[in-house]
């Protein structure tokens, strides 16, 4: 695929006026250097795990982030699994590295504990990721949807190492090659099957998600503009009940979607270097954004779900927890300029002006979000659902023991405390446990609490 702006786009367009002819195909780029050498030939032992084990780290995986994001085509990888443990099947790289890469995420999140002391090495997960990485090879020219999807399972598992950029390096590496494909551009009907063009917008959205999500993560602006996006969202409309084994309802993936549009106007609209003169307005433009998300979702995903049910899947969890965490930082600059005006002298109060008659009002909706974010991680603990080895649980709790903190620096209360000490212990454990991330966060929180004081 190639856009409009290309001369082989404008040579194209040319030729179907000239001869008045739409179907004229862009011509096919095969001609670039290539060399063997760089295809990796797996003509030695696998060092596969039991299947039995294989299986229960992939339906593992699965059940932390494949209702949330598009992971794979269920059914076909499940035959494919089923094949490659056959001797003599052959065997494919590309699908090889995404198996391995599963598996690391599938151990990972199967919280086996690793003890403070142990290597790096002995992280759940590591082992397969690192086979996998050895798979992985360079199909820039010649990608495909599977080796994308690859991709994004490369830059998922790496957060949980905190290799922050390695993941943001991915990421936007599956962000290219998806706009190289076409994917972001809805193709004409006739072109692909109901199913390949659903495939398509699955990953397409996945990739944009992610794009937020690590963008979000690290104050980077996001790849892609929304306007320059026409694919269609994500639908179960015109597939067939094969079909649907393999992409099945997108209810939960079209929620992610919306967090993720937000999270690009929080950072498009609240921390570039020209948000700053707009704060206000724009904080008020995507708490309204926030609040009609959270009205328009459906009675299964709501909170009150959550409040009513002993044990709420762990994907309806985490879209909450990432709602409130996109709160927090929605409204976190204004929390800060009120955290200010609290610790300053009375004159240097009234130098706010007009933000100072909602400033209050924003900066307790900050605190509420972050204690909101805060219980839902902590309940997730009670229930056995906590990746404790995880990078994303451990940068939400972060998040909102930041602003516990200070929260409780202006206003210290017996419940304050109660909240802060929680979620400063939950961190501390996760750090002792091996979680690389959390490690980091608990230092850096134990230096805020000193410099609070």
């Amino acid at each position: 695929y190639v856009g409009d702006a290309a001369c082989e786009a404008f040579n194209t367009r040319v030729r179907r006026h000239l001869r008045n002819d739409d179907s004229i195909a862009p011509p096919k780029h095969d001609r670039y250097f290539k060399t063997n050498t760089l295809r990796k030939l797996v003509d030695r032992d696998l060092d596969l795990p039991d299947q039995g084990y294989a299986m229960l780290l992939i339906e593992t995986a699965e059940r932390f982030v494949g209702s949330e994001y598009h992971m794979f085509l269920r059914r076909t990888f499940l035959h494919q699994f089923d094949e490659v443990y056959k001797p003599g099947t052959p065997k494919d790289p590309v699908w090889l590295c995404g198996l391995f890469a599963i598996l690391a995420l599938g151990e990972l999140y199967s919280n086996i504990p690793v003890c403070a002391h142990r290597s790096q090495a002995d992280i759940p997960g590591t082992g397969f990721f690192l086979r996998a990485l050895d798979l992985f090879e360079d199909l820039y020219e010649e990608p495909t949807v599977s080796y994308i999807e690859t991709v994004l399972l490369l830059s998922y598992y790496s957060h949980a190492l905190n290799r922050r950029n390695s993941a943001y390096i991915f990421t936007g590496l599956a962000m290219r090659l998806s706009m190289a494909l076409g994917l972001h551009r809805e193709l004409p009907a006739q072109l692909a099957s109901p199913f390949e063009h659903e495939h398509r917008r699955r990953v397409w959205w996945t990739v944009y998600a992610f794009d937020r999500l690590c963008s979000l993560k690290l104050g980077h602006p996001v790849m892609i503009k929304d306007e320059d996006i026409s694919v269609n969202l994500p639908s179960h409309n015109n597939l067939t009940s094969d079909d649907l084994e393999d992409l099945p309802d997108p209810k939960q993936i079209l929620s992610s979607i919306a967090m993720a549009r937000i999270a690009g106007s929080i950072l498009q609209d609240l921390y570039q270097p020209r948000s700053r003169f707009a704060i206000l307005p724009n904080v008020q433009k995507i708490l309204a954004q926030l609040k009609d998300f959270i009205q328009s979702l459906p009675d299964e995903l709501s909170l009150a779900k959550i409040a009513s049910t002993a044990c709420p899947g762990r994907a309806l969890a985490s879209l909450h927890v990432h709602c409130n965490h996109c709160i927090v930082l929605t409204t976190r600059p204004v929390f800060f300029q009120h955290f200010q005006s609290q610790a300053t002298l009375p004159h240097v109060r009234a130098s706010h002006g007009p933000c100072s008659a909602v400033m209050p009002a924003l900066a307790d909706a900050c605190v509420s979000a972050a204690t909101t974010c805060y219980k839902l991680l902590r309940r997730l603990w009670v229930n056995g659902q906590i990746v404790t080895l995880g990078g994303f649980d451990s940068q939400y709790l972060f998040s909102a023991a930041t602003i516990l903190a200070m929260s409780h620096s202006l206003k210290p209360t017996n419940s304050s405390r109660t909240l802060l000490e929680g979620s400063s212990s939950m961190l501390r454990i996760m750090g002792t446990s091996g979680n690389i991330p959390a490690r980091g966060y608990y230092e850096q929180l134990a230096e805020l609490k000193h410099d609070l004081e």
